[in-house]
């Protein structure tokens, strides 16, 4: 199964009252639960600064708060807020991103 990661984040359950760990762990969830019936793959794309999609980018970011710092334990605010911006999404990737590479050390170790 290969996965748009960006798609992804946006389909996941975001908890209304929560921090950036239940989603991740929501994120988790989805994922292993696409892990029963197939191998995954999920991917992240991104595009560099000159590119078309920077146009889109920056529609997109209209109107959002710009970059907030986000750590697992950072209280959730709006799904576009952190979606919608380049910057926020980013930092958001790499906490899923290091959730998952601690996950599968701790599954190694044992």
């Amino acid at each position: 199964t290969v996965i748009d990661g960006s798609a992804l984040l946006w389909t996941v359950h975001w908890p209304t009252d929560g921090c950036v760990a239940d989603f991740v762990m929501n994120v988790m969830k989805r994922i292993a639960s696409y892990l029963t019936s197939s191998d995954v793959y999920l991917i992240f794309d991104r595009y560099h600064e000159y590119s078309i999609k920077s146009t889109t980018r920056d529609g997109r970011q209209t109107g959002v708060m710009r970059k907030r710092h986000l750590l697992q334990t950072t209280k959730l605010i709006a799904q576009k807020v952190v979606l919608s911006s380049v910057e926020n999404k980013k930092q958001l990737i790499q906490i899923l991103y290091d959730e998952e590479n601690c996950q599968d050390l701790e599954r190694n170790s044992k």
